[in-house]
Protein backbone atom coordinates (compact mmCIF):
# COMPACT_ATOMS: atom_id res chain seq x y z
CA UNK A 1 0.00 0.00 0.00
CA UNK A 2 1.26 3.37 -1.08
CA UNK A 3 2.21 5.89 1.34
CA UNK A 4 0.14 8.93 2.14
CA UNK A 5 2.63 11.24 3.48
CA UNK A 6 2.16 14.20 1.75
CA UNK A 7 -1.78 14.12 1.20
CA UNK A 8 -1.51 13.81 5.44
CA UNK A 9 0.36 16.64 5.43
CA UNK A 10 -1.87 18.55 2.86
CA UNK A 11 -5.10 17.84 4.73
CA UNK A 12 -3.47 18.35 7.94
CA UNK A 13 -2.35 21.97 6.72
CA UNK A 14 -6.30 22.63 5.10
CA UNK A 15 -7.88 20.95 8.84
CA UNK A 16 -5.72 23.55 10.72
CA UNK A 17 -5.98 26.51 8.65
CA UNK A 18 -10.11 25.62 9.30
CA UNK A 19 -9.90 25.64 12.69
CA UNK A 20 -8.15 28.71 12.41
CA UNK A 21 -10.97 30.30 10.63
CA UNK A 22 -13.64 28.67 12.64
CA UNK A 23 -11.54 30.35 15.79
CA UNK A 24 -11.87 33.60 14.31
CA UNK A 25 -15.18 33.70 13.88
CA UNK A 26 -16.51 32.75 17.13
CA UNK A 27 -13.72 35.63 18.29
CA UNK A 28 -15.47 38.17 16.13
CA UNK A 29 -19.08 36.97 16.96
CA UNK A 30 -17.77 37.35 20.67
CA UNK A 31 -17.05 41.21 19.85
CA UNK A 32 -13.48 41.05 20.34
CA UNK A 33 -11.25 42.24 17.94
CA UNK A 34 -7.67 41.75 19.13
CA UNK A 35 -7.45 38.08 19.35
CA UNK A 36 -5.09 36.31 16.53
CA UNK A 37 -5.66 37.60 13.12
CA UNK A 38 -3.30 35.58 10.84
CA UNK A 39 -4.55 37.22 7.71
CA UNK A 40 -3.45 40.98 8.47
CA UNK A 41 -0.41 39.53 10.24
CA UNK A 42 0.86 37.01 6.66
CA UNK A 43 -0.96 38.90 3.79
CA UNK A 44 -1.70 42.50 5.35
CA UNK A 45 -5.68 41.64 4.61
CA UNK A 46 -8.40 40.98 7.27
CA UNK A 47 -10.52 37.45 6.36
CA UNK A 48 -12.81 38.98 8.88
CA UNK A 49 -15.31 40.39 6.72
CA UNK A 50 -15.89 36.39 4.89
CA UNK A 51 -16.10 34.71 8.48
CA UNK A 52 -19.00 37.08 9.23
CA UNK A 53 -21.01 37.03 6.44
CA UNK A 54 -24.22 34.94 5.95
CA UNK A 55 -22.45 32.44 3.53
CA UNK A 56 -20.15 31.63 6.39
CA UNK A 57 -22.87 29.38 7.61
CA UNK A 58 -24.20 26.03 5.65
CA UNK A 59 -27.02 24.20 7.16
CA UNK A 60 -27.27 26.89 10.26
CA UNK A 61 -23.36 25.30 11.17
CA UNK A 62 -19.81 27.37 10.54
CA UNK A 63 -18.78 26.40 7.33
CA UNK A 64 -15.59 26.87 8.84
CA UNK A 65 -16.63 23.77 11.37
CA UNK A 66 -18.00 21.59 8.44
CA UNK A 67 -14.41 21.86 7.20
CA UNK A 68 -12.93 21.07 9.90
CA UNK A 69 -14.91 18.05 10.22
CA UNK A 70 -14.17 17.44 6.19
CA UNK A 71 -10.58 17.64 6.68
CA UNK A 72 -10.29 15.26 9.73
CA UNK A 73 -12.71 12.68 8.10
CA UNK A 74 -10.25 12.82 5.09
CA UNK A 75 -6.86 12.24 7.41
CA UNK A 76 -8.84 8.82 9.35
CA UNK A 77 -9.43 7.62 5.64
CA UNK A 78 -5.37 8.40 4.59
CA UNK A 79 -4.37 7.08 8.11
CA UNK A 80 -6.39 3.63 7.48
CA UNK A 81 -4.51 2.78 4.25
CA UNK A 82 -7.39 0.52 2.90
CA UNK A 83 -8.38 0.07 -0.28
CA UNK A 84 -11.99 0.62 0.11
CA UNK A 85 -10.50 4.29 2.20
CA UNK A 86 -8.67 5.14 -0.41
CA UNK A 87 -11.55 5.15 -3.18
CA UNK A 88 -13.45 7.23 -0.61
CA UNK A 89 -11.47 9.94 0.24
CA UNK A 90 -10.71 10.52 -3.41
CA UNK A 91 -14.52 10.33 -3.86
CA UNK A 92 -14.45 13.26 -1.01
CA UNK A 93 -11.73 14.71 -2.69
CA UNK A 94 -13.97 15.41 -6.21
CA UNK A 95 -16.86 16.66 -4.34
CA UNK A 96 -14.65 19.00 -2.50
CA UNK A 97 -13.72 20.50 -5.39
CA UNK A 98 -16.53 21.03 -6.78
CA UNK A 99 -17.90 22.62 -3.36
CA UNK A 100 -14.89 24.70 -3.83
CA UNK A 101 -15.50 26.20 -7.20
CA UNK A 102 -19.27 27.25 -6.22
CA UNK A 103 -17.69 29.03 -2.92
CA UNK A 104 -14.99 30.75 -4.99
CA UNK A 105 -17.78 31.88 -7.18
CA UNK A 106 -19.77 33.03 -4.57
CA UNK A 107 -16.79 34.86 -2.80
CA UNK A 108 -16.08 36.88 -6.54
CA UNK A 109 -19.37 37.84 -7.00
CA UNK A 110 -19.67 39.56 -3.34
CA UNK A 111 -15.99 40.81 -3.67
CA UNK A 112 -14.81 39.17 -1.09
CA UNK A 113 -11.35 38.30 -0.29
CA UNK A 114 -10.14 36.05 2.24
CA UNK A 115 -6.54 34.98 1.67
CA UNK A 116 -6.80 31.70 4.10
CA UNK A 117 -9.90 30.72 2.28
CA UNK A 118 -7.81 30.55 -1.26
CA UNK A 119 -5.25 28.48 0.63
CA UNK A 120 -7.65 25.73 1.66
CA UNK A 121 -9.62 25.86 -1.88
CA UNK A 122 -6.00 25.54 -3.43
CA UNK A 123 -5.15 22.69 -1.18
CA UNK A 124 -7.98 20.82 -1.48
CA UNK A 125 -7.45 21.40 -5.38
CA UNK A 126 -4.05 19.63 -4.17
CA UNK A 127 -5.23 16.88 -2.73
CA UNK A 128 -7.38 15.61 -5.26
CA UNK A 129 -4.68 16.06 -8.04
CA UNK A 130 -2.45 14.17 -6.22
CA UNK A 131 -4.90 11.45 -5.50
CA UNK A 132 -6.28 11.24 -9.00
CA UNK A 133 -2.61 10.89 -10.36
CA UNK A 134 -2.19 7.95 -8.02
CA UNK A 135 -5.78 5.93 -8.49
CA UNK A 136 -4.71 6.35 -12.13
CA UNK A 137 -1.13 4.84 -11.65
CA UNK A 138 -2.55 1.99 -9.95
CA UNK A 139 -6.00 1.42 -12.26
CA UNK A 140 -5.44 -0.60 -15.29
CA UNK A 141 -5.27 1.64 -18.57
CA UNK A 142 -8.69 0.49 -19.75
CA UNK A 143 -10.42 2.08 -16.63
CA UNK A 144 -8.65 5.10 -16.69
CA UNK A 145 -12.05 6.65 -18.29
CA UNK A 146 -14.00 5.60 -15.59
CA UNK A 147 -12.00 6.43 -12.98
CA UNK A 148 -12.14 10.10 -14.77
CA UNK A 149 -15.74 10.03 -15.46
CA UNK A 150 -16.72 9.19 -11.17
CA UNK A 151 -14.13 12.25 -10.11
CA UNK A 152 -16.57 14.46 -12.73
CA UNK A 153 -19.66 13.21 -11.59
CA UNK A 154 -18.83 13.36 -7.65
CA UNK A 155 -17.28 16.85 -8.42
CA UNK A 156 -20.81 18.09 -9.98
CA UNK A 157 -22.91 16.38 -7.12
CA UNK A 158 -20.42 18.31 -4.85
CA UNK A 159 -21.07 21.56 -6.65
CA UNK A 160 -24.62 21.10 -7.06
CA UNK A 161 -25.05 20.70 -3.45
CA UNK A 162 -23.44 23.63 -2.22
CA UNK A 163 -25.37 25.54 -5.02
CA UNK A 164 -28.53 24.21 -3.95
CA UNK A 165 -27.88 24.70 0.06
CA UNK A 166 -26.88 28.37 -0.87
CA UNK A 167 -29.80 29.01 -3.54
CA UNK A 168 -32.23 27.77 -0.38
CA UNK A 169 -30.85 30.35 2.12
CA UNK A 170 -29.94 27.11 4.04
CA UNK A 171 -26.50 29.02 5.10
CA UNK A 172 -27.91 31.36 7.58
CA UNK A 173 -28.48 31.46 11.22
CA UNK A 174 -31.99 31.62 12.23
CA UNK A 175 -35.14 30.51 10.88
CA UNK A 176 -35.63 30.86 7.18
CA UNK A 177 -37.13 33.80 5.86
CA UNK A 178 -40.47 33.83 4.24
CA UNK A 179 -43.04 36.16 2.93
CA UNK A 180 -45.30 36.07 5.82
CA UNK A 181 -42.47 37.01 7.93
CA UNK A 182 -42.56 40.54 5.05
CA UNK A 183 -46.25 40.99 4.97
CA UNK A 184 -46.15 41.75 8.89
CA UNK A 185 -42.90 44.14 8.55
CA UNK A 186 -44.42 45.79 5.86
CA UNK A 187 -47.72 46.70 7.36
CA UNK A 188 -46.23 48.55 10.01
CA UNK A 189 -46.70 52.12 10.75
CA UNK A 190 -43.96 54.47 9.23
CA UNK A 191 -41.79 54.98 12.32
CA UNK A 192 -38.38 57.07 11.31
CA UNK A 193 -38.91 60.36 11.99
CA UNK A 194 -36.08 61.31 9.68
CA UNK A 195 -36.57 64.39 7.45
CA UNK A 196 -33.97 62.62 5.12
CA UNK A 197 -34.06 63.33 1.22
CA UNK A 198 -35.11 60.26 -0.66
CA UNK A 199 -31.77 59.18 -2.24
CA UNK A 200 -32.46 55.30 -3.21
CA UNK A 201 -35.30 53.12 -3.52
CA UNK A 202 -33.75 51.05 -0.70
CA UNK A 203 -33.00 52.94 2.27
CA UNK A 204 -30.99 51.67 5.65
CA UNK A 205 -31.28 54.16 8.49
CA UNK A 206 -28.77 52.28 11.06
CA UNK A 207 -28.18 53.64 14.41
CA UNK A 208 -24.69 52.69 15.90
CA UNK A 209 -21.87 53.35 17.85
CA UNK A 210 -18.15 52.87 18.14
CA UNK A 211 -18.24 51.21 20.80
CA UNK A 212 -20.23 48.81 19.82
CA UNK A 213 -19.08 45.32 18.86
CA UNK A 214 -21.91 44.56 17.11
CA UNK A 215 -22.37 47.51 15.64
CA UNK A 216 -18.22 46.81 14.53
CA UNK A 217 -19.79 43.50 12.96
CA UNK A 218 -22.30 44.72 11.37
CA UNK A 219 -20.64 47.57 9.28
CA UNK A 220 -19.23 44.17 7.42
CA UNK A 221 -22.89 43.57 6.36
CA UNK A 222 -23.64 46.99 5.09
CA UNK A 223 -20.78 46.82 3.13
CA UNK A 224 -21.54 43.43 1.97
CA UNK A 225 -25.29 44.82 1.01
CA UNK A 226 -23.59 48.43 -1.03
CA UNK A 227 -21.48 46.28 -3.11
CA UNK A 228 -24.63 43.61 -4.17
CA UNK A 229 -27.57 46.55 -4.52
CA UNK A 230 -24.96 49.16 -5.15
CA UNK A 231 -26.87 52.58 -6.54
CA UNK A 232 -30.47 51.00 -5.36
CA UNK A 233 -29.43 51.15 -1.79
CA UNK A 234 -28.66 54.08 0.39
CA UNK A 235 -27.45 54.15 4.17
CA UNK A 236 -27.82 57.05 6.32
CA UNK A 237 -25.90 56.32 9.60
CA UNK A 238 -27.74 57.92 13.21
CA UNK A 239 -25.13 58.19 15.70
CA UNK A 240 -25.90 56.68 19.49
CA UNK A 241 -23.50 56.69 21.60
CA UNK A 242 -24.25 54.93 25.13
CA UNK A 243 -22.71 57.16 27.00
CA UNK A 244 -23.65 59.27 30.05
CA UNK A 245 -21.89 61.95 29.03
CA UNK A 246 -23.97 62.71 26.07
CA UNK A 247 -27.14 60.24 26.12
CA UNK A 248 -29.16 61.56 29.14
CA UNK A 249 -31.21 58.37 28.44
CA UNK A 250 -28.09 56.34 29.81
CA UNK A 251 -28.59 55.13 33.40
CA UNK A 252 -25.23 53.91 33.81
CA UNK A 253 -22.08 54.20 31.92
CA UNK A 254 -21.35 51.68 28.89
CA UNK A 255 -19.24 53.17 26.23
CA UNK A 256 -16.88 55.78 28.03
CA UNK A 257 -15.33 57.30 24.35
CA UNK A 258 -18.55 56.56 22.58
CA UNK A 259 -19.34 60.41 22.59
CA UNK A 260 -16.25 61.74 21.29
CA UNK A 261 -15.83 58.94 18.50
CA UNK A 262 -19.12 60.11 17.31
CA UNK A 263 -18.69 63.86 17.34
CA UNK A 264 -15.32 62.74 15.02
CA UNK A 265 -17.59 60.69 12.65
CA UNK A 266 -19.96 63.55 12.63
CA UNK A 267 -16.62 66.05 11.38
CA UNK A 268 -16.10 63.73 9.17
CA UNK A 269 -18.75 63.48 7.25
CA UNK A 270 -18.18 67.31 6.92
CA UNK A 271 -15.31 66.60 4.76
CA UNK A 272 -17.61 63.89 2.82
CA UNK A 273 -15.61 61.06 4.95
CA UNK A 274 -17.86 59.62 6.81
CA UNK A 275 -17.65 56.20 5.31
CA UNK A 276 -13.95 55.74 4.95
CA UNK A 277 -13.79 57.17 8.68
CA UNK A 278 -16.16 54.96 10.16
CA UNK A 279 -14.60 51.74 8.14
CA UNK A 280 -11.15 52.57 9.54
CA UNK A 281 -12.19 53.14 12.99
CA UNK A 282 -14.27 49.93 13.46
CA UNK A 283 -10.77 48.30 12.21
CA UNK A 284 -9.36 48.87 15.27
CA UNK A 285 -10.06 47.72 19.03
CA UNK A 286 -12.95 50.56 19.26
CA UNK A 287 -10.93 51.47 22.50
CA UNK A 288 -11.65 55.03 20.86
CA UNK A 289 -9.90 57.45 22.89
CA UNK A 290 -8.64 60.91 21.27
CA UNK A 291 -5.01 59.05 20.54
CA UNK A 292 -6.80 56.21 17.87
CA UNK A 293 -9.40 58.35 16.63
CA UNK A 294 -7.00 61.44 15.58
CA UNK A 295 -4.63 58.66 14.08
CA UNK A 296 -7.60 57.62 12.16
CA UNK A 297 -8.47 60.58 10.94
CA UNK A 298 -4.81 61.26 10.01
CA UNK A 299 -4.56 57.63 8.06
CA UNK A 300 -7.91 58.65 5.95
CA UNK A 301 -5.87 61.94 5.04
CA UNK A 302 -8.79 64.27 6.53
CA UNK A 303 -7.84 68.37 6.53
CA UNK A 304 -6.99 67.89 10.27
CA UNK A 305 -7.07 71.76 10.84
CA UNK A 306 -10.26 71.44 9.94
CA UNK A 307 -11.73 68.70 10.96
CA UNK A 308 -10.55 69.56 15.06
CA UNK A 309 -12.58 72.80 14.22
CA UNK A 310 -15.49 70.61 13.51
CA UNK A 311 -14.58 68.16 16.85
CA UNK A 312 -14.71 71.58 18.64
CA UNK A 313 -17.90 73.37 16.62
CA UNK A 314 -21.49 73.93 18.75
CA UNK A 315 -23.18 72.56 15.51
CA UNK A 316 -21.71 69.10 16.17
CA UNK A 317 -22.79 68.94 19.43
CA UNK A 318 -26.05 69.90 18.24
CA UNK A 319 -26.23 67.47 15.57
CA UNK A 320 -25.29 64.70 17.92
CA UNK A 321 -27.67 65.52 19.90
CA UNK A 322 -30.54 65.46 17.24
CA UNK A 323 -29.64 62.13 16.51
CA UNK A 324 -29.30 60.92 19.86
CA UNK A 325 -32.84 62.82 20.45
CA UNK A 326 -34.34 60.71 17.57
CA UNK A 327 -33.38 57.46 18.31
CA UNK A 328 -34.63 58.40 22.01
CA UNK A 329 -38.13 59.69 20.14
CA UNK A 330 -38.10 56.22 18.66
CA UNK A 331 -37.24 54.31 21.82
CA UNK A 332 -33.87 52.55 20.55
CA UNK A 333 -32.00 50.55 23.17
CA UNK A 334 -29.63 48.31 21.83
CA UNK A 335 -27.54 48.81 18.59
CA UNK A 336 -26.77 48.37 15.94
CA UNK A 337 -30.83 48.79 14.98
CA UNK A 338 -32.02 49.52 11.27
CA UNK A 339 -34.97 51.03 9.66
CA UNK A 340 -35.64 49.68 6.06
CA UNK A 341 -37.50 53.28 4.08
CA UNK A 342 -38.52 53.83 7.76
CA UNK A 343 -39.87 50.76 8.88
CA UNK A 344 -37.89 49.01 12.38
CA UNK A 345 -36.09 45.65 10.97
CA UNK A 346 -36.87 42.84 13.06
CA UNK A 347 -33.67 41.36 12.49
CA UNK A 348 -29.97 42.47 11.24
CA UNK A 349 -28.77 39.11 9.55
CA UNK A 350 -27.27 39.76 6.58
CA UNK A 351 -29.39 37.12 4.61
CA UNK A 352 -32.55 38.10 5.83
CA UNK A 353 -32.20 41.76 5.20
CA UNK A 354 -31.33 41.00 1.33
CA UNK A 355 -35.04 39.22 1.40
CA UNK A 356 -36.48 42.05 2.61
CA UNK A 357 -34.54 44.37 0.33
CA UNK A 358 -35.45 42.18 -2.64
CA UNK A 359 -39.40 41.74 -1.28
CA UNK A 360 -39.27 45.45 -1.25
CA UNK A 361 -37.74 46.37 -4.72
CA UNK A 362 -39.99 43.91 -5.95
CA UNK A 363 -42.80 45.64 -4.38
CA UNK A 364 -42.53 48.76 -6.37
Amino acid sequence: MRSRGLELMLTSLAGLLSGYLLYRQRVRHSGDVDGLDLCVSLFSSTCDEVVLASSSYQLGVPLAGLGLLFFSLMMLLLLLEVKWADRLVFWLSSSGVGVCIVLIIVMNGQKLYCPICIIIHGLVLWIFLKLLVSSLRQTDRKNWIWTMVLSVFFLLVGAYSETVVLANGFGTMGQPQDDTSYAKWSRQVIESKLNEPHRAPIELTVFSSFQCPGCQGFNFVLKSLAKEFGDLLYVHHVQYPMSMQCNPYMEYEMQPNSCYAAKAAIAARKQDRYQAFSDALFMTSLNCDSVSVEEVALAIGLDMDRWKSDLADSATAKQLSDDIDIANELAINATPTVYLNGRRMPTNNQSKLRFFIEKELKSR
